[in-house]
């Protein structure tokens, strides 16, 4: 689906060396998954999704999708990512996203006490929902 649509880049299908069962779905080259170019856009475009395969079935077994400033994969931007099955000590939820923005004092207090936040853009992203835990502060974005 994202071949020739988004991008013309070609996904492969490669067995990973550790399991006989397990898949990957990705731009592949030097048997590594790596970011490919997106049409109209210098950003890029991560996939690297497992699938397990179990009676005749694929079955997801986690997945990352990253859409990157560059070909670095500290350049990110927003991170999609899913495990099936939690690693202890795992901080996230199994499915979950990561948003790459700053805190910008600038911008004011939200209703909940924290400040705003600056997505790489620049474009304001209202908050809707936030909750302290510990030190650190977790929140909703509605963009």
């Amino acid at each position: 689906m994202l071949n020739g649509t988004v991008s013309d880049a070609r996904l492969s299908l490669v067995s990973r060396p550790y399991s006989a069962t397990r898949f990957l779905i990705g731009r592949v080259q030097g048997a590594r998954p790596v970011p490919f170019e997106l049409h109209g856009s210098s950003l890029r475009l991560y996939v690297e999704h497992d699938v397990d395969l179990a009676d005749d079935k694929a079955h997801t077994a986690a997945y990352r999708y990253v859409l990157q400033a560059g070909d670095q994969h500290d350049s990110w931007l927003v991170r999609w990512e899913y495990l099936r099955d939690r690693p202890a000590g795992y901080p996230y939820a199994l499915g979950h996203l990561h948003i790459r923005a700053d805190f910008d004092e600038r911008l004011g207090e939200s209703s909940c006490g924290s400040p705003g936040i600056r997505s790489p853009r620049r474009r304001r992203s209202a908050l809707s929902d936030c909750v302290d835990r510990g030190s650190e502060r977790w929140m909703r974005l509605s963009v």
